[in-house]
């Protein structure tokens, strides 16, 4: 899995070198580049009107052929920096747009993002729904013929198209809308993938919007499986559209994304691809002094998602372990992993439990280690993972060290409980 940050909120368009800098030094060396930054679903909405101003982030909205040239200093500081731009978007409207003669300007906008992305080696593009006038009852059919439209092109410029799940405006309300059922999802990207000839089609799942109409990550995902190339993870309070970085929206009731089931969701449908961080609005809020140590959190954030998507990944593939530590975490391991794959034995720095037997396991000396044959994985069972690594690599050990965690388990046991009852 690679972790990519949004470029939104951080970088300005027209000058990007210091955002660029900054994310890089933070540990990002890759980034997700929305072309909204350049054509922007404000300005958008006013063209024709009076209040339409022309600017710099408005010009490929006056011309699309343009969009290369407003994009390019982004894509030229990236490259500078060193930093992979892996997954782009197509400009899209507010939500609430009417304006129906708009869709032309959507699909003009949205070739053009394919062609940019051919060549600058842009694998991704997420290109969302047309919506503006459409009615629900033709929302479906409308959108395989605009999808259809771009897939030539698409394959021309050997880049994928990522449907997106949708929200829909109803009066106000942000309410489920294409693509946010999972079996009508699949069957129209079989759909559309068969028409081209070629596996033009894929899926990227944005959890921020997923939380805005409900939808269960759990059942999402295990559905769309290998479909689902990019997830992108962000934090709402599942009223409002926002960007925030992940735990950062609560409420009296604690936090309101579900990120137990998206965890679960993830590990269920053996997703690989990328894990996108849309923090925007955290961004955008941030004063200029904080963001150096806020796009530094956010990685750590980031690369948290990916030792959690990973972790079952791990266990499974590792042909042979032992377990460090001897205590709640080494039990959530047996509960849930112990049966399928079990490990020869786990140890513990306290020496008076060695030779004990704990959920079946024999508690060795750390000592014992050492006689293991270096393909042998060892998963630290104990939250002091780093001083355990660096006790164990002062061992001499060149085992494959793994850091276990069983805070986002396949299920609960409530043994962890140490319950006491009042009579």
């Amino acid at each position: 899995m690679r972790v990519v940050s949004t470029a939104t909120g951080v970088i300005v368009p027209e000058n990007p070198r210091g955002g660029m800098k900054d994310l890089k030094n933070a540990g990002f060396e890759n980034v997700y580049f929305d072309f909204g930054l350049v054509c922007p679903a404000g300005a958008m909405r006013t063209l024709g009107n009076p209040n339409f101003k022309s600017s710099y982030t408005t010009m490929a909205i006056e011309d699309p052929s343009r969009l290369m040239e407003c994009a390019s200093p982004v894509i030229e500081r990236a490259k500078e920096q060193g930093i992979n731009i892996t997954l782009a978007k197509a400009p899209t409207l507010l939500l609430d747009t009417k304006r129906t003669d708009l869709n032309e300007l959507v699909i003009a906008l949205a070739k053009e993002s394919i062609k940019v992305c051919g060549k600058c080696g842009i694998k991704y593009i997420i290109i969302d729904s047309l919506f503006a006038g459409i009615e629900p009852e033709n929302m479906w059919k409308a959108n395989q013929d605009f999808y259809l439209s771009l897939a030539t092109l698409a394959r021309e410029n050997k880049v994928t198209i990522l449907l997106e799940n949708q929200c829909v405006d109803v009066g106000g309300h942000l309410v489920r809308g294409l693509f946010t059922d999972e079996d009508k999802t699949v069957e129209l990207i079989d759909i559309l993938n068969s028409k081209v000839g070629d596996n033009v089609f894929a899926f990227a799942y944005n959890v921020g919007k997923a939380n805005l109409c409900s939808l269960r990550h759990y059942e999402m995902l295990s559905k769309l499986g290998s479909y689902t190339k990019v997830l992108l993870i962000s934090d709402n309070d599942g009223m409002n559209e926002a960007s925030l970085l992940p735990y950062t929206s609560t409420s009296q009731k604690g936090l309101t994304t579900d990120w137990l089931n998206l965890v679960r969701g993830v590990r269920a449908c053996g997703f690989d691809g990328d894990i996108v961080l849309e923090y925007a609005d955290t961004a955008c809020v941030t004063s200029a002094t904080l963001v150096p140590p806020m796009l530094a959190y956010a990685k750590f954030i980031a690369d948290f998602f990916k030792w959690q998507f990973e972790i079952e990944a791990l266990v499974k593939k590792s042909k042979d372990r032992v377990l460090f530590g001897a205590g709640n975490m080494c039990r959530s391991y047996m509960k849930n992993y112990g049966k399928e794959y079990p490990p020869r034995y786990t140890c513990d720095n306290n020496s008076a439990r060695w030779g004990e037997t704990f959920e079946g396991l024999e508690i060795k000396n750390p000592e014992e280690l050492k006689s293991l044959p270096e393909d042998v994985t060892i998963f630290i069972c104990n939250m002091y993972y780093r001083e355990i690594e660096a006790q164990l690599r002062e061992m001499g050990l060149k085992n494959p060290i793994e850091y276990f965690s069983d805070e986002y388990m396949p299920s609960y046991h409530f043994e962890r409980l140490n319950m006491s009852v009042v009579k």
